[in-house]
């Protein structure tokens, strides 16, 4: 999982950066979020698309995790106002070239995103109109968005996923 704080810009702290496994082999040094957001306006969130760039140096350690590890990745951003994700982006193929990096290198990778529309029918107005601005305000100003968070989906977890859902289907069986 990575998390950034702020929207737009760059932030040389690594500090508010949590990459889940992989927090031991790299550091965020900055990013920066282009979206066409204001082009496309508030009513039409769903049809933002952007680009999320990262500036990550690689430390010296040497890294356990191969490409081949990775099941799935995906990059979203939210906002303190909302409980829905601001944008959300396939980072599977960027997060296998980060596994690639050598060490001490440093690297700017990019993510493809798309908006998203936290309309809900069934909030009230009030709540969707305040949800539509935060999420467009998140997009299109600094300082605006909560994190930025890389999840990846390893093989392992999927092997433990598959070995408790066999442990429960032995306990259903022998019932």
């Amino acid at each position: 999982m990575l998390m950034l704080a702020s929207c737009g810009g760059s932030t040389p702290s690594s500090s508010i950066v949590d990459i889940g496994k992989l927090d031991d082999y790299f550091t965020v040094v900055s990013y920066k979020l282009e979206t066409d957001a204001k082009e496309k306006g508030i009513e039409h969130l769903d049809d933002v698309h952007g680009t999320l760039v990262l500036v990550i140096q690689r430390n010296k350690q040497e890294m356990k995790f191969k490409p081949s590890n990775i099941e799935d990745a995906s990059i979203t951003g939210s906002t303190p106002g909302t409980s829905y994700y601001v944008f959300r982006g396939d980072a599977t193929a960027t997060a296998k070239s980060l596994l690639k990096m050598a060490p001490g290198k440093k690297e700017t990778v990019s993510f493809v995103i798309k908006g998203i529309d936290p309309y809900n029918k069934y909030n009230s107005e009030e709540e969707n109109t305040s949800n539509r601005k935060q999420h467009y305000e998140a997009l299109t100003k600094k300082g605006l968005l909560d994190k930025i968070e890389l999840d990846i989906s390893w093989d392992e977890d999927v092997e433990n996923a598959i070995e408790a859902l066999k442990a429960l289907k032995g306990m259903i069986d022998d019932d």
